[in-house]
C-alpha cells in the first residue's frame, strides 16, 4: 500500500507493537531542533534524568526513520549520548534504545500476509548480513507465536511483503528489532536456494492472485 509505505517509521512501529502485544525495545524519542526557526526557544531538552531510568547503557540511537544501519550508534555512557545528540539534533530526530542482548536473531519474510518464511540471519552493516540455512528446531517453542505475529504487524502495515527481524534472548523471550523492510535483499548469490525459490514462488503466486481479483488496498480514501 503505497499511502502507508509512505508513512511508516520506527515510531509508528512502536504503537503498532504495542497495540497488538508485541514485545520490543524500551525507546525514548528525542527532541529534533530546527536552524531555521526558533523552535530552540519551544522545544526543551531531553530528559535525561528519565533516560537514565528507563534505559540501560549501552544503548543504541539512530534516526526515527532510518534504513540500512545508517547513523546507527552504539552509545556507552550518558555523556557519550549527549554528545552524538549535540551533534545531530538538527539534522534527525532520533530515538534512544535499548540495547537488547541475543542467543539468536532471524529475518522473518511475510509475502501477501499469511506466508511466512523464516531464516536465521546474522546481523551486519552495510549489505554484509548472513542468511542461514537452518530447520529452526531452536525456535520450536517460539515458532508459532513469531509467525503469528508477523502476520498480524503486516496486516496493519498492509504489506504485501516485509521481512521482520526477530531476536531471541537467553531467556527466550522473542523481541523485535526491525519490523519494517518493504524491500529486503533477495540475492540468490546470499540466499540459501530453498529460501529463495520459496520467495520467488510465493511472490508470483501473490502477485498473479491480486492480477487476477477485484481487491484493492486498504485506503481512508473514500472511492
Amino acid at each position: 500500500n503505497p499511502f502507508l509505505s509512505t508513512a511508516i517509521n520506527k515510531i509508528l512501529d512502536i504503537k503498532h507493537f504495542e497495540s497488538l502485544g508485541i514485545p520490543h525495545p524500551k525507546t525514548i524519542v528525542l527532541p529534533k531542533l530546527d536552524r531555521d526557526d526558533d523552535s530552540t526557544d519551544i522545544v526543551i531538552e531531553p530528559d535525561w534524568d528519565r533516560i537514565l531510568e528507563n534505559i540501560k547503557f549501552p544503548c543504541i540511537l539512530k534516526p526515527y526513520n532510518g534504513y540500512a544501519w545508517d547513523e546507527v550508534h552504539r552509545i556507552e555512557t550518558i555523556d557519550d549520548l549527549k554528545e552524538h545528540y549535540e551533534c545531530r539534533k538538527y539534522d534527525y530526530l532520533l530515538m534512544v534504545q535499548e540495547l537488547v542482548e541475543f542467543i539468536d536473531y532471524y529475518r522473518v519474510f511475510c509475502i501477501n500476509k499469511r506466508n511466512v518464511l523464516i531464516s536465521k540471519w546474522n546481523p551486519k552493516p552495510f549489505d554484509m548480513g548472513e542468511y542461514i540455512y537452518t530447520d529452526l528446531k531452536q525456535i520450536d517453542d517460539l515458532r508459532d507465536r513469531i509467525e503469528e505475529l508477523t502476520i498480524k504487524l503486516n496486516k496493519i502495515l498492509d504489506l504485501d511483503m516485509n521481512a521482520v527481524e526477530w531476536c531471541i534472548t537467553e531467556g527466550r523471550k522473542a523481541i523485535v528489532i526491525e519490523a519494517y523492510n518493504d524491500v529486503p535483499d533477495i540475492n540468490p548469490e546470499k540466499i540459501p536456494e530453498p529460501y529463495y525459490k520459496w520467495l520467488v514462488e510465493k511472490f508470483s503466486n501473490c502477485i498473479e492472485e491480486k492480477f487476477n481479483s477485484e481487491e484493492r488496498n486498504r485506503t481512508i480514501f473514500n472511492p
